[in-house]
C-alpha cells in the first residue's frame, strides 16, 4: 500500500453495522487504485468514503515489478 485516505461525512460508531462498496478504479502496469464507501446498513447515502492504491512490489528493490498475467486477467474480468 502506497497510499490511502478516509473522509468522514457522516457520524458512525460501534457497534453500527456498515455495508462497504469497493471499486476499481485504474489498473496500471504495477498499481491498482480502488475506491470505498460505507454505507449505514440498508442506507443508500455513505458515512465514510476513501481509497487506496496498492502496488506489486518484487523481492528484489532495484527491480520493476508487473503484476502476475494471471493475477491481471482475473482484475480485468471483475465485474
Amino acid at each position: 500500500m502506497v497510499a490511502s485516505s478516509c473522509r468522514y461525512l457522516r457520524p458512525t460508531s460501534f457497534p453500527s453495522a456498515l455495508e462497504i462498496g469497493i471499486v476499481m478504479i485504474r489498473l496500471g502496469r504495477s498499481s491498482v487504485r480502488y475506491q470505498l464507501a460505507a454505507f449505514p446498513r440498508g442506507g443508500d447515502r455513505p458515512h465514510v468514503v476513501g481509497r487506496f492504491v496498492h502496488v506489486y512490489a518484487d523481492r528484489h528493490p532495484a527491480d520493476q515489478a508487473l503484476y502476475h498475467p494471471r493475477w491481471r486477467q482475473q482484475c480485468q474480468n471483475y465485474p
